[in-house]
């Protein structure tokens, strides 16, 4: 259930209490036999209506639950707090294990943390693989605010800093790419 649960988040770019609360009531068949999923973020006094375009993989993936669940249960039943143990076991398994630090400041003092990979895995991260998905595939930030609930552009700068590694991965292999083309080797 714990895989799933991430991947509904990967394919969907739902938060991880979205995904906890999301009930069969909240998921409709349109007309064209497509199916979508409505629901209400709440951040602060503010409440933003969402509609999620539930992809393919995604739909399989919940007609695996909705299969007896009534209209106001909920469909997953395990708790974000499990769910995630479970992800970093999975992610530990698979041998997602290079160290990764992470830098964050407390007040004027720069804190490093750094540990294996898959301990910084969790169901956000299925939230910021949809986002960064989108932003390296040129979605326009306003249709991407529409599918995760983002207010403005500025909310979406985190996920964004992580396509700068991509760039310069890129440019890096391109040049290479160049150099192989015309048979020059760097010095």
């Amino acid at each position: 259930i714990a895989k799933d649960i991430f991947l509904l988040g990967c394919y969907t770019g739902a938060r991880c209490s979205d995904l906890g609360l999301l009930k069969k009531k909240h998921l409709k068949i349109l007309a064209d036999g497509e199916m979508e999923w409505e629901l209400f973020q709440a951040k602060g006094r503010r409440v933003r209506a969402v509609k999620i375009f539930i992809v393919p993989k995604a739909r399989k993936i919940l007609e695996k639950y909705l299969d007896g669940n009534k209209e106001d249960e909920y469909i997953f039943s395990q708790s974000p707090a499990v769910t995630n143990r479970i992800i970093k076991e999975i992610g530990k398994g698979a041998g997602i294990t290079e160290p990764v630090t992470k830098v964050n400041y407390s007040g004027k003092n720069r804190v490093e943390v750094t540990r294996p990979k898959y301990s910084w895995l969790s169901l956000h991260t299925g939230r910021r693989t949809f986002i960064t998905l989108l932003c390296a595939n040129g979605m326009p930030d306003h249709e991407i605010q529409s599918l995760s609930g983002h207010a403005s552009p500025r909310e979406m700068k985190p996920y964004r800093s992580v396509l700068s590694q991509n760039v310069r991965a890129g440019l890096i292999n391109a040049f290479e790419e160049r150099d192989r083309m015309v048979g020059h080797e760097p010095k």
